[in-house]
């Protein structure tokens, strides 16, 4: 006979930081429509309005729809351009300086073509669209999302034909699988919960595991369904839960498949429903956060009395000191990789062990954890042996990312009295694991668990030249885009500082329902000969949104006077395989020949080769029209482990285009076929 599983509860329910980023010409990313609104400064604009016949488009505040120019369209320096005013100062704490009468007023930098003489122009540049997913295939992996569904391989709780994962989930939507032996509820929430090891059922058709031991982890899935109500109760969102309701007798869900069960049909289609059930939670969280942590859920034995939390550690590298777990080989190797190796993530004994990780928020609330500030270590037993630890299993090596994967994980080991032995127990608990795991998401991922929305921005233009080439910025948002937001953005760069463009906003008005915002960026004709300049935008962290990936753009400025060439790095590529260095000019016109250095811990014609390279010097061709030259770079494989090499190639700026120009540099760097891409050594 089968045991009834009770349903879920949900099924009858219903200091910022900058990131920084850099993105190239090539960035394309999977987003929204390209419907857009522009703007300029701090406003709306558009482009088809002149109520007051000033010659000069009306500038619109986003909020009053009033002509924000009415009141500039005298000019106070005589120069017939209102723009020049906000130039000259534009009240954002920024340089500003006294009007100019005689700067060039460039309304259309169409046309402002100056010619320098060399008789070269602006290269033409294409508007790179933000790419959207194909039809049918919502989360852009290259398999159609009802092949998904009838595989089992994603999901769709409310039946609506979308994939969960691609969706907001506001109310309660819980799947099962085919035998509802799995459950997953599916949540909002940048946390996934899963408990592999306190399922009640055993069908008298499944034979059980020759492993069995009758075991099981007793009220972990009540305690689980306990931090997933205290969640609800401190945020108004559930996590995602993934449950196996079979006996560990029948499934081990914490063990690869050809050890978790002994083959019958049903336990193989099981595991698979689990483990797929957790790959969509994370991928969901992903969509919605930029960021995940991962929860493994089990119970010791009675006599344990420390909770235990495993981040695939050994208890003898919990032994060192601070220093030496500091040592970026340990984190490498952890469940936590991906999170501990981030720019600016803090020691990693800080984020293990620390006040503010996990165990000594647990500790603090009164619950004895290994590892934290009281307990940094398993101890040792009464005759001096090493203390019991579980350090983490399948599961956290699996769904964490020790294997370099986003989602960041960690196995907990609940013990039995005063946290899962009593509904009053678990319910004080679950409070305070979901308090710990809310600040532990706002501060090591940088995460507003509350914010459903987040911001990147993409350079979709980043060719802007004084000989007559306006670009553009694209901001945009996904995930909950219900609301309206105010998104901060920081500006920098040689071309804020020397006041290259006009002058950009401070803040990027998102309205409701309302996805992309373009930014163009305007040159300033400048009279000076001067070098290229770089202008960068980021996006700071803020109430109501949480920064995505690409968190930041680069946009190059040319000058009128002089030439700008740049190179862009191709992504890290095996020993065997090809790559293109991608060289880039921003004036076109005649042909040009610009010289490349090599160098670099990689060895020429041992680790790779560039066809044209010539004592450590290649040439890079440019016809008369082109913007863009590419390098092909051969990779070998060379039979020895030596970790990442690295191909460094530079510009010789001066020789190839004159003085002024702008030099660059890009590394491509050459993984091991032979083994791991970074060799961990202590």
């Amino acid at each position: 006979m089968e045991v009834a599983v009770e349903p879920s509860p949900r099924a009858s329910a219903s200091g910022p930081r900058v990131l920084v980023l850099a993105v190239t010409l090539s960035a394309m990313v999977a987003g929204c429509n390209d419907d857009a609104r522009f703007v300029s400064g701090s406003t709306d604009v558009d482009a088809g309005a002149d109520r007051d016949a000033s010659g000069e488009a009306d500038t619109l505040d986003a909020r009053t729809g009033e002509d924000v120019n009415a009141a500039a369209d005298a000019p106070r320096d005589g120069s017939g351009d209102a723009r020049e005013d906000a130039a000259d100062d534009p009240g954002d704490g920024r340089p500003d300086g006294p009007p100019d009468a005689e700067d060039e007023p460039p309304p259309d930098v169409d046309d402002v073509r100056p010619d320098a003489g060399d008789g070269l122009r602006a290269c033409p540049h294409e508007r790179l669209p933000l790419a959207a997913a194909p039809p049918g295939d919502c989360n852009d992996d290259g398999v159609d999302d009802t092949l998904q569904i009838d595989d089992g391989q994603a999901f769709d709780c409310d039946d609506d034909g979308i994939l969960d994962e691609c969706q907001l989930i506001d109310d309660a939507c819980v799947w099962y699988g085919r035998r509802r032996f799995i459950e997953y509820d599916a949540g909002n929430l940048p946390i996934v919960i899963s408990m592999p090891h306190g399922g009640l059922v055993r069908p008298d058709d499944i034979p059980d595991r020759a492993a069995a031991t009758g075991s099981r982890d007793v009220n972990t899935i009540q305690v689980g369904r306990a931090v997933a109500d205290a969640l609800f109760e401190q945020t108004g969102r559930h996590p995602h839960l993934i449950i196996n309701q079979l006996h560990r007798d029948k499934l081990d869900a914490n063990r690869d498949l050809d050890i978790a069960q002994d083959g019958h049909s049903e336990t193989v289609t099981a595991w698979r429903e689990y483990h797929a059930a957790i790959d969509a939670a994370k991928r969901a969280a992903m969509r919605d956060f930029g960021g995940a942590l991962y929860i493994d859920l089990h119970g010791l034995v009675a006599s344990r009395d420390k909770i235990e939390i495993g981040y695939l550690l050994t208890a003898a590298q919990l032994y060192r000191n601070d220093d030496r777990l500091d040592h970026p080989g340990h984190a490498y190797r952890s469940s936590l990789r991906t999170l501990a190796l981030r720019d600016g993530a803090g020691p990693f004994s800080a984020l293990i062990r620390g006040f503010d990780s996990l165990g000594g928020h647990l500790q603090a609330a009164g619950f004895d954890t290994v590892p934290s500030p009281a307990h940094p270590d398993p101890g040792f037993d009464d005759d001096g042996s090493p203390g019991n630890y579980f350090n983490g299993g399948y599961n956290t090596a699996r769904h964490g990312s020790r294997g370099g994967g986003p989602v960041s994980g960690l196995q907990i080991e609940l013990t039995w009295e005063g946290v899962r032995d009593t509904p009053d127990a678990r319910a004080a608990f679950g409070d305070a694991l979901a308090t710990g795991l809310l600040d532990y998401v706002d501060h090591w991922l940088d995460i507003d668990p509350t914010a459903r929305a987040r911001v990147e921005v993409f350079g979709t233009d980043p060719g802007v030249s004084e000989r007559g080439d306006e670009g553009e910025v694209t901001f945009r948002r996904s995930g909950d885009t219900r609301a309206s937001i105010e998104v901060a953005v920081d500006w920098s760069g040689s071309a804020i500082t020397t006041a290259e463009v006009w002058p950009l906003p401070s803040t990027i008005a998102f309205d409701a329902g309302e996805a992309v915002v373009r930014v163009p960026i305007i040159p300033r004709l400048q009279a000076s000969d001067d070098a290229p300049d770089l202008l960068s935008v980021e996006v700071v962290r803020g109430p109501g949104y949480n920064v995505g990936a690409a968190a930041g753009a680069t946009v190059h400025v040319g000058d009128a006077h002089a030439v700008g060439v740049w190179l862009e790095a191709p992504e890290p590529t095996a020993e065997g395989d090809e790559a293109t260095l991608v060289v880039r000019r921003d004036a076109c016109g005649r042909p040009l020949d610009v010289p490349i250095v090599i160098a670099g811990s990689a060895i020429a014609e041992v680790d790779y080769t560039i066809a044209g390279l010539d004592e450590a010097r290649v040439i890079a061709h440019f016809g008369a029209s082109d913007s863009a030259a590419s390098l092909r770079i051969e990779t070998f494989v060379d039979a020895s482990l030596e970790g990442r090499e690295r191909v460094m190639a530079t510009v010789d700026g001066v020789d190839a285009v004159g003085p002024g120009a702008e030099p660059a540099s890009a590394v491509l760097e050459i993984v091991d076929a032979e083994g791991p891409d970074t060799p961990v050594l202590w």
